[in-house]
C-alpha cells in the first residue's frame, strides 16, 4: 500500500470513511480494504485519534469540555462526555483537574 499521510483534523473532522479515501485518493473500498490488510478498521483508528486528540486538548487547553466534544467531531457533549470515561475511566473535567494538581 502506498503511504499517504493525512492530518490528524481531518480524520476527526471528516464525515467518516469516504471523505478520508477521497482525502487519500482512494475509493472507499480500498481504503477499506487496504486497513483490513493492515489488521486495522477505520472505525478503531478514529477513535484512537480522537482520544489521543482530547487527552492533548484537555491537558494543554482551557476550552470548555463542550468545545473540545465539538471539534472532536460529536454532535452531542454527553456521546463525548461517555467516550472519554470509556476510555480513561475518569470524567473529562476530572481529568484535567487531575493534571493541574500535578503542576
Amino acid at each position: 500500500m502506498r503511504t499517504a499521510v493525512v492530518p490528524a483534523e481531518a480524520v476527526v473532522a471528516a464525515a467518516g470513511l469516504d471523505a478520508v479515501a477521497a482525502a487519500m485518493h482512494l475509493s472507499p473500498r480500498s481504503l477499506h480494504r487496504h486497513l483490513a490488510d493492515e489488521g486495522a478498521n477505520f472505525r478503531q483508528i478514529k477513535d484512537a485519534l480522537r482520544r489521543d486528540l482530547a487527552l492533548a486538548r484537555l491537558a494543554k487547553t482551557d476550552a470548555p469540555v463542550a468545545s473540545i466534544a465539538t471539534e472532536l467531531g460529536y454532535a452531542d457533549p454527553s456521546a463525548f462526555y461517555r467516550a472519554f470515561i470509556e476510555w480513561t475511566g475518569t470524567a473529562p473535567s476530572d481529568y484535567r483537574a487531575r493534571l493541574a494538581g500535578r503542576h
